[in-house]
């Protein structure tokens, strides 16, 4: 019989892989364009590496296999992200791409380098997974800025709900599977991740229901206003 670890990390192996697929009209828009636009490929990058950490985590650390395998499929579908900004690029931004990829591969050697210094076993389970912590926690946060937008402009144009909620989902499963692992390094960036999706999920909801009515208030105590000063 699978055990509730196992099960919660299938279920996070899937929603993780629904959210990894989310940028996909992205990229058949930069195929069928044959162009990257004004795309960035900065959080498919960061991503990546994000996964292979979480992998090298997980194969270090017994009991980890869930991990391994999500971020597996996960990485892998970043990686043909990563590669169809490198087929699509325009000539004056290849130079970019490649002093990101190659920072982002430097990155990763460093990162073997230094866990490979540490002593063998623990120590190496734990400088991976405090690493792989911070980016995690770090790519949880980068939707605060969305957020501000969509108070600015009080519009939700820029948030599209299924990310969000997806986000939300995926934090939920896996805070879950952390608590049943007993892992802290997966447990404290969803306790983040879980936060942040809460109240991602709660600003569009007002934004949608309620910010829209607030405009069209405005709007029509302005044409009051207007009518009144013609008169």
């Amino acid at each position: 019989m699978i055990s509730l670890q196992h099960l919660l990390g299938a279920l996070g192996a899937i929603v993780g892989m629904g959210l990894a697929l989310a940028p996909l009209p992205t990229m058949i828009d930069i195929i069928t364009s044959k162009s990257t636009g004004d795309y960035t490929p900065m959080p498919y990058t960061i991503t990546l590496v994000q996964n292979l950490i979480w992998v090298a985590y997980g194969r270090v650390t017994p009991n980890k296999g869930d991990i391994v395998f999500a971020n597996t499929l996960s990485a892998t579908v970043e990686f043909a992200y990563c590669l169809v900004f490198w087929l699509f690029a325009a000539t004056s931004k290849r130079r970019q791409l490649v002093y990101l990829y190659f920072g982002a591969t430097a990155f990763l050697f460093l990162t073997v380098i230094v866990c490979r210094a540490a002593d063998a076993g623990i120590s190496t389970s734990i400088s991976l997974g405090t690493i792989a912590s911070i980016l995690n926690a770090l790519m949880y946060g980068s939707p605060l800025a969305v957020i501000g937008v969509v108070i600015r402009t009080r519009s939700i144009r820029y948030m599209p709900f299924l990310l969000s909620f997806m986000t939300l989902l995926c934090s939920i499963i896996w805070f879950a599977w952390s608590v049943v692992a007993r892992d802290l390094f997966v447990f404290l960036p969803n306790v983040l991740g879980l936060a942040l999706g809460v109240a991602q999920v709660g600003v569009w909801f007002y934004y949608r229901f309620y910010g829209e009515r607030e405009i069209a208030n405005e709007r029509e105590n302005d044409d009051d206003d207007d009518v009144e000063l013609l008169q």
